[in-house]
C-alpha cells in the first residue's frame, strides 16, 4: 500500500511540474518567443504525466478497496508499469523544460548590442552568431613599435592614448602584451594597450595615437625649448594657420631636452621653438617651410 501511495505522490508531482512548464511555454509561444514544436512537446508531457497519475491513482483505489491475494502479483506488475510510465513522463517533462530553457538568451558579459543578425520568430542555427556584444568599459588599442623602442617597454607600463576626435584629453592606458616576434611585413613589434573608458567615449574602430614615455608618464613629449614660463605657469605657442596661440600645458620634465605634456597639446600640433620675448598671443607669424618643428 505504501508503495502505491508513493507512486501516486510521485506521479502527481510530475503532473504539476508538467502543467506549470506548459503554462510558461504557452505564454512564451503567445509572445512569439517559443516555437510551436516546443509548445507541442510541453503539451505531450502534460498528457503523459496525467495518464501516469490516473493509472497510479486507480491502482491505489483498487488496493484500498481490498485486493485479494490472487490480485497482489497483478497489482505489483501494474505498479511497476505505472512507475515506468512516470519515469517516461518525467523524461518528457525534462526535455520540455530543456527546450524552454533554450528559449532564454543569457549574455556572457555586460555590454552594448553592436549587431543583430536575426529577428523574432526566425530559427537560429547551432553555432550561428545572432547578436554581437561589445564591452566599452575598457578598450584595447593595437599598436606596432620599432625595435629601437622595445628596451624601454614592459607589460604593466602606463602610456598615453590620444584620440584626435575627442579633443586634447590624453587617456591613460596600460601595456598588456608585447609580441616576442616582429611583424614580417614591416619589421615592427605588435603591442596591446588596455585603456579604461568608464564614460564609454572610446569606441571600437577608433584611431588613436599612443605615446610611450620612458618613465611611464602619459602624455606628449615636446622640446624644452618650446616652453614659456609666466607667473608660475608653463605655456607654449601653438601655431594656428598664420597666427600663434598661447596655450597652458601641464606635465613634467623628462630630462634636459624633453617635457612630457599631459594636457594642452596633442600629437601633430606645431609649436614655436625658442619664442622671443616680443611674441604675443594671437600674433601673426610667417612660417618658412622646412623650419617648423
Amino acid at each position: 500500500m505504501q508503495r502505491l501511495q508513493a507512486a501516486v505522490e510521485q506521479a502527481h508531482a510530475a503532473y504539476a511540474n508538467a502543467q506549470e512548464n506548459y503554462n510558461r511555454t504557452k505564454n512564451l509561444n503567445d509572445a512569439g518567443a517559443a516555437s510551436k514544436a516546443t509548445l507541442d512537446q510541453a503539451e505531450l508531457a502534460v498528457a503523459q504525466t496525467k495518464g501516469a497519475l490516473e493509472q497510479a491513482q486507480a491502482q491505489l483505489n483498487l488496493a484500498k478497496a481490498g485486493a485479494t491475494e490472487n490480485t497482489i502479483a497483478a497489482l505489483e506488475a501494474q505498479v511497476n508499469q505505472a512507475q515506468g510510465a512516470v519515469n517516461q513522463a518525467q523524461a518528457a517533462l525534462q526535455a520540455a523544460q530543456n527546450n524552454l530553457m533554450n528559449t532564454k538568451i543569457v549574455a556572457p558579459m555586460d555590454g552594448v548590442v553592436a549587431a543583430k543578425n536575426i529577428n523574432v520568430g526566425e530559427m537560429v542555427q547551432p553555432g550561428a552568431p545572432f547578436l554581437t556584444l561589445v564591452n566599452l568599459d575598457s578598450v584595447r588599442v593595437a599598436v606596432s613599435v620599432p625595435q629601437s623602442l622595445l628596451p624601454s617597454l614592459h607589460t604593466g607600463q602606463t602610456v598615453g592614448v590620444h584620440v584626435p576626435e575627442l579633443g586634447e584629453e590624453t587617456f591613460s592606458g596600460t601595456i598588456t602584451f608585447i609580441s616576442p616576434v616582429s611583424d614580417q611585413n614591416n619589421n615592427t613589434f605588435p603591442v596591446k594597450v588596455e585603456v579604461p573608458s568608464p564614460d564609454r567615449r572610446l569606441r571600437a574602430g577608433m584611431v588613436a595615437d599612443v605615446t610611450f614615455g620612458a618613465t611611464g608618464q602619459a602624455g606628449v613629449e615636446i622640446p624644452m625649448k618650446t616652453l614659456v614660463k609666466q607667473e608660475g605657469k608653463t605655456f607654449v605657442y601653438k601655431l594656428n594657420e598664420d597666427r600663434v596661440q598661447l596655450v597652458e600645458v601641464h606635465g613634467q620634465q623628462k630630462d634636459d631636452h624633453w617635457f612630457i605634456a599631459s594636457l594642452g597639446v596633442k600629437i601633430g600640433d606645431k609649436l614655436v621653438i625658442e619664442p622671443g620675448p616680443g611674441l604675443k598671443d594671437g600674433a601673426q607669424v610667417h612660417v618658412r617651410r622646412g623650419e617648423t618643428p
